[in-house]
C-alpha cells in the first residue's frame, strides 16, 4: 500500500534559515511521541509499530533504512528496541546540517505516521491530551505546520485551527464520513501545495455531507439531479426544516457560484480563478458548514 508522505505533499517547501525553533520542535514532537506512546501503550506495542512506520518511510522514499538495531549500549545489541532507535534519529535533527530541508522532512514523515498510529487507538483522554500538548508547543515555537486528524498542515492561521478545523475532525470520526474526509483532505493537500482546484474538493466534500444527511433522514426520493435537490430536501417542511430557508439560500449560492464553476467545462468564457484567499475562506465555509450539519443530526 502507497503511504502518503509529508514529503510527498510539501516536496517544494523552502524552510528558513534561522532553525533553531524548527529543530527543539522536532526535538520535543519525539520526545512527547516517545514517551506518551510507551507509557499509554506499552513498549512492545510501541517498538512493533515503529519497525512498520520505518519500514514503511523507507520503502517511499526509496532508502535501506533512516534508523535500525547496529547500535550497541553497554556491549550487547538493542535489536528490539525500534521506539529507543527511532527517537535517537529524530533527535539528531542539527540546524547545520547541509541538507536541511531533506533530513527535517525524512523526520516529519516518520513523526507523521507515528502520530496518525498514535491517534488511531483507544485511549481517547489520554491521546487527544497528548495531541493538544503536540500543537500547543509547535505553536509556541511558531512552528509552520500544525497536526490535525494524522496529517501536518500549514499553520496559517491560529484562529481557523483552533475554532474551525480541530472541532471538524472531531465529528467526522466514523465510516459513513469517509469520502467526506478524503475529499477535505485533498483539498488541504492542494491548498498547501499548491495544486489544481482545491475548492472543488472542499465543495465535494459538503454535497457528500448533505447527501448522507438527506439519505439517513430518508428524505432522498432517488430523483434528485444535484446539491440544489438535497439542499431542498434539508430545507423542507417534511424535514422540520433541518436547516431554515435563509442557511438554504447560502448553500445554494456556493453551489452555483463557487462548486458548479470549478465541477464544468467553462467553454468560450473565462475559467473561474479563485484567489488565495477565497480559497481558505472556500474550504473554511465547507468545513463549518460540515461541522454545523453533523452536529445537527
Amino acid at each position: 500500500m502507497i503511504t502518503d508522505l509529508f514529503s510527498a505533499r510539501y516536496h517544494d517547501y523552502a524552510w528558513g534559515t534561522d532553525r533553531s525553533n524548527e529543530v527543539l520542535a522536532v526535538r520535543q514532537m519525539a520526545r512527547l511521541w516517545h514517551d506518551s506512546s510507551i507509557r499509554i501503550f506499552g513498549k512492545e506495542f510501541v517498538d512493533e509499530m515503529t519497525e512498520e512506520v520505518h519500514c514503511s518511510v523507507c520503502r517511499e522514499i526509496g532508502e535501506d533504512e533512516l534508523f535500525g538495531p547496529p547500535h550497541r549500549v553497554g556491549g550487547l545489541p538493542r535489536q528490539n528496541d525500534w521506539a529507543f532507535y527511532c527517537c535517537e534519529f529524530l533527535m539528531s535533527l542539527q540546524e547545520n546540517e547541509s541538507n536541511f530541508d531533506h533530513e527535517i522532512s525524512n523526520r516529519l514523515n516518520i513523526l507523521e505516521i507515528l502520530f496518525q498510529k498514535f491517534e488511531n487507538r483507544d485511549q481517547e483522554e489520554e491521546v487527544r491530551a497528548t495531541l493538544q500538548e503536540l500543537n500547543q508547543r509547535l505553536r509556541r515555537l511558531s512552528f509552520p505546520f500544525h497536526y490535525q486528524a494524522g496529517m501536518f498542515h500549514k499553520a496559517d492561521d491560529a484562529l481557523s485551527e483552533t475554532r474551525i478545523e480541530a472541532p471538524f475532525w472531531e465529528v467526522l470520526r466514523g465510516e459513513r464520513w469517509c469520502n467526506v474526509d478524503a475529499d477535505i483532505r485533498a483539498a488541504i493537500g492542494l491548498r498547501d501545495t499548491g495544486g489544481r482546484d482545491p475548492a472543488f474538493h472542499a465543495a465535494k466534500a459538503l454535497e457528500s455531507a448533505i447527501k448522507i444527511i438527506s439519505d439517513e433522514r430518508g428524505l432522498s426520493g432517488g430523483r434528485e439531479r444535484g446539491a440544489a435537490n438535497f439542499i431542498e430536501n434539508l430545507a423542507s417542511e417534511r424535514a422540520g426544516h433541518f436547516i431554515t430557508s435563509w442557511e438554504a439560500d447560502t448553500l445554494r449560492s456556493f453551489f452555483k457560484h463557487v462548486r458548479n464553476p470549478l465541477g464544468h467545462g467553462a467553454g468560450g468564457g473565462p475559467m473561474l480563478t479563485l484567489t488565495p484567499q477565497q480559497t481558505d475562506w472556500a474550504i473554511e465555509f465547507c468545513m463549518s458548514w460540515i461541522k454545523s450539519l453533523i452536529r445537527r443530526m
